[in-house]
């Protein structure tokens, strides 16, 4: 350390020389980039700052997003689209139509599509509304949750689910 009045500071520090390159520790995590993809995503909420949250974030990654604000509209738009919907990420609890009931009659009108609820509430809140259903083994993805998740969520399911499908 060498110090003068007026002129401030000076520290110098000297480190041995390592060998190799550094290892990551097991505890650091590497952002991962959201995942992409083209195909059509209805997105069935009714808080309208996550549904626009979810729309934007989705389009800016290159999916075709729908938007509903509760499970009849998203109903209607099941019916009325002319085009395929790839994938339904629905909210579990809406005040006018409950995520289970909406996704059983949405797989009526859309069969095969893949599904994935989203909930704010604790997981056993949301398995007790799940129970007796038979979309019990759909994904959920808890709120709050950041584009990255979602995205790498529904890109696992799409590929699983292109996966099924082209197996014998």
């Amino acid at each position: 350390m060498e110090s003068q009045e007026g002129a401030g500071s000076l520290f110098r520090i000297y480190f041995p020389r390592a060998e190799g390159s550094p290892e990551a520790s097991p505890n650091e995590s590497i952002p991962k980039a959201p995942q992409s993809g083209s195909e059509s995503i209805l997105v069935v909420e009714d808080d309208e700052q996550i549904r626009r949250f979810v729309e934007s974030g989705l389009s800016s990654l290159g999916y075709r997003v729908l938007t509903a604000s509760g499970g009849a509209a998203g109903l209607e738009i099941c019916k009325a689209e002319p085009g395929p919907i790839d994938v339904i990420v629905s909210d579990i609890i809406m005040s006018e139509v409950s995520g289970p009931r909406f996704m059983t009659s949405a797989l009526r009108l859309r069969p095969g599509v893949v599904a994935i609820y989203m909930s704010a509430y604790t997981e056993d809140a949301v398995l007790g509304l799940r129970r007796g259903n038979s979309e019990t083994e759909f994904p959920l993805i808890m709120k709050p949750f950041d584009l990255e998740s979602l995205s790498r969520l529904i890109r696992e399911c799409l590929d699983k689910s292109d996966s099924a499908d082209s197996s014998p």
